[in-house]
């Protein structure tokens, strides 16, 4: 990091950690877990990135107006009140029923084994390779683009990936059921197959993919209870030494997955750390870049495509969509997605995102659009114990964000939670009438 100023590097830090403690200082454990973790990938993917001195300092400026932004919305939403009907409460959701799901055990169990069989259904179409889950391939990221764009030209694939963007939620639920039976072990067994399953689809899983698998197993493990999240400091720190002691193979896997024989060293983790850290703090060098694309997509478009996202693309091939990955990276490096063998993609970042949506001095109202997403999503699922599971899984989804952007957790946020509540009203006004017709009975 020769051309890194140590001084601006300094200040952008403090200033992140004091945003931090500004927005999330009187809020609870998971909360500020939250505010924790969206604010650590920010700074780690667009912060202290702004510290190379190719960088011009006016992106400091616009890494600090998305944060700011970002934060004032998602705490005003936290602290709003909304009010149905004339009386005042924090969500609607407090006196309803909708995820009280524990009279509907079949229901979950059933949907749970949809997301792990359409998990699987790659294995069985286009060919019949079942053969290929005791004998898995070698990690590869030579064909990765080629076989995803196989993928979403097959209709029996792509409509699974949509049925199982919606059963997720589900199988959230079904786990925080495990949990409650103590059998967390079965549990996490279920998420590692589910990892292992996503992996054989392609020979492939990024790194970012196997942190956050590995650490939603983890999670589930040490801080939920049937009583719902329970934070300890302790595992915290376990998390954080397995880290670090994972780097030597986190640096190692970009050789072994383009087919290059390596070794892992651990007798010299502190150098793997630093290069590991080097590859992934680049992004502001490409700012410039960005400012440059800035008009070339259409901020309307972008919202509509938030909006349609739970629309399936089978049912509504013309939907709006984003290709701001792709965009990108024609600016950067000339390759076209679809036209070049070995394509891979090149990523801006969040604030880069939003530096090519507004500008480098509007980047705050890409803040507070993702802001009013990410606030009423937590807020809402929150209220219920039920759902901590499926709440820590989009907390550690999160680090997605400052890396790709929205179009990395946007869809993952919003898919699989209008098909939960869609379905939640559907029971909800079932039961309701069940319970009537039972006091009807009654009354007679």
């Amino acid at each position: 990091m020769a051309d890194f100023s140590l001084l601006t590097g300094i200040f952008i830090t403090l200033g992140t950690v004091l945003v931090f403690f500004f927005f999330s200082s009187k809020e609870d454990k998971q909360v500020k877990t939250m505010f924790a973790l969206m604010l650590f990938t920010i700074y780690f993917y667009s912060g202290i990135g702004c510290s190379y001195r190719s960088v011009s300092n006016k992106y400091i400026i616009s890494y600090f107006l998305f944060i700011f932004f970002l934060c004032v919305t998602v705490k005003l939403i936290f602290k709003y009140r909304f009010t149905f009907g004339g009386s005042s409460r924090n969500s609607i959701a407090e006196n309803s029923i909708l995820f009280d799901f524990d009279y509907n055990d079949q229901m979950v169990v059933i949907f749970t084994i949809i997301f792990i069989v359409t998990n699987a259904m790659h294995l069985f179409v286009p060919n019949f390779n079942l053969i290929k889950f005791f004998m898995p391939g070698a990690p590869t990221s030579e064909l990765i683009y080629a076989r995803r764009a196989a993928t979403q030209n097959n209709a029996i694939l792509k409509i699974c990936s949509t049925v199982n963007s919606f059963c997720f939620p589900f199988f959230c639920l079904y786990l925080k059921k495990l949990v409650d039976k103590k059998r967390k072990g079965f549990a996490i067994l279920l998420i590692l197959l589910w990892a292992y399953l996503d992996y054989l689809q392609y020979d492939y899983l990024s790194r970012y993919q196997m942190l956050i698998f590995l650490a939603f197993a983890f999670c589930l493990g040490a801080f939920i209870y049937p009583e719902g999240i329970v934070i300890k400091k302790k595992y915290i720190t376990i998390a954080l030494i397995g880290f670090v002691v994972l780097a030597p193979f986190l640096n190692a896997y970009t050789a072994i997955r383009n087919g290059i024989n390596t070794t892992v060293e651990f007798n010299n983790i502190g150098n793997s750390l630093y290069e590991l850290i080097e590859t992934e703090i680049y992004y502001p060098t490409h700012y410039n870049i960005c400012e440059d694309m800035y008009g070339t997509e259409s901020i309307l478009n972008f919202i509509l495509w938030m909006i349609c996202l739970p629309i399936p693309s089978v049912i509504f091939p013309w939907k709006p969509t984003v290709q701001l990955a792709y965009s990108f990276t024609y600016a950067v490096t000339g390759l076209q997605y679809g036209k070049q063998a070995y394509y891979t993609s090149s990523l801006p970042s969040v604030v880069g995102e939003g530096i090519i949506l507004f500008g480098p001095w509007l980047v705050g109202f890409y803040g507070i659009i993702l802001g009013i997403f990410i606030g009423f999503y937590f807020k809402f699922i929150r209220k219920y114990q039920s759902l901590c599971v499926l709440y820590l899984y989009m907390t550690l989804m999160i680090l997605t964000i400052g890396r790709g952007g929205a179009s990395s957790y946007m869809s993952t946020l919003i898919n699989g939670t209008v098909a939960m509540l869609l379905w939640g009203y559907v029971f909800n006004k079932n039961r309701r009438y069940l319970i009537q017709q039972k006091e009807i009975k009654q009354n007679d």
